[in-house]
């Protein structure tokens, strides 16, 4: 209870202090010390630019970060900060808009890693996806803001709520499991994640987005969690999957630039 007293009274005096020294005692654990400071592990790492997280010493001292609450009073250069939703949740994207004083830079970072954000004028707009297997609880932003004369180091927190996916089993023949060998799956994610995660600093799309078919009929919701054989949960749908018969068009989402074309082993033609 004094614990969390002080820390609060940090916050209330000092709106713009982020972190908090601490000594490793013995037996101590880096989880062990996020579940006593009620901070993420990601969190604890980023703010001590930990490179082996699973090695600290006794003696050592370590940056707790502090949840900075969202309404408190922004330090400079922040001038606004809007989220929408205001919820994270499983398998879900919220934006952050930023507003900062004129010649301020900003970094961000969202479970760990970093997030590019896009400038429109003094705003800088952000896209926080939360993973479909995140888990519940406790998670924060890591926002760093710099000018010239002043910078802000704040943790935000976030509480990331169950999605609420359906389950499926799906029955695979002795030679189509043979597509779930870990390294094709790990091959295949690789891939698309390195193409889906290029960013720029402009639109690489024009107008609304479509479906890719006239009249939508969805055979299988995204973020479906998927066990294999009456296994255990082991992934889930990362797709929309559309029911449609051979020879039904098919049309681009919206005009764009096309960065992967292949027929790819566990998810075939990929555009």
């Amino acid at each position: 209870m004094r614990l969390f007293v002080f820390l609060s009274l940090l916050i209330l005096l000092r709106p713009a202090l982020a972190q908090t020294p601490y000594q490793v005692l013995p037996g101590d654990s880096l989880s062990k010390i996020a579940r006593a400071f009620n901070v993420s592990l990601d969190d604890l790492i980023a703010a001590n630019q930990l490179t082996n997280p699973n090695r600290i010493e006794v003696g050592q001292t370590l940056i707790i970060p502090t949840l900075f609450n969202w309404s408190d009073h922004l330090p400079r250069p922040i001038l606004s900060l809007k989220l929408s939703p205001k919820e994270a949740t499983q398998g879900q994207v919220q934006v952050l808009r930023i507003e900062l004083e004129p010649g301020s830079q900003v970094k961000l970072s969202y479970l760990g890693k970093d997030i590019p954000g896009y400038q429109t004028g003094s705003d800088w707009l952000f896209l926080l996806a939360t993973p479909v297997l995140q888990a519940e609880g406790l998670a924060s932003l890591h926002l760093q803001a710099s000018q010239t004369e002043t910078s802000a180091d704040l943790f935000l927190p976030l509480t990331v709520e169950q999605g609420n996916y359906e389950r499926e089993n799906i029955t695979l023949s002795g030679e189509t499991s043979q597509l779930l060998d870990p390294d094709i799956v790990n091959r295949e994610h690789a891939l698309l994640e390195t193409k889906c995660s290029i960013f720029a600093p402009s639109p690489l799309w024009q107008g609304k987005f479509q479906y890719p078919v006239s009249k939508p009929e969805f055979s299988s919701a995204f973020g479906t969690l998927r066990s294999y054989n009456n296994g255990p949960i082991s992934g889930y749908h990362r797709g929309l999957d559309f029911r449609g018969q051979t020879g039904t068009p098919v049309f681009a989402a919206a005009s764009g630039t096309v960065s992967l074309a292949e027929t790819l082993e566990l998810y075939g033609n990929t555009v």
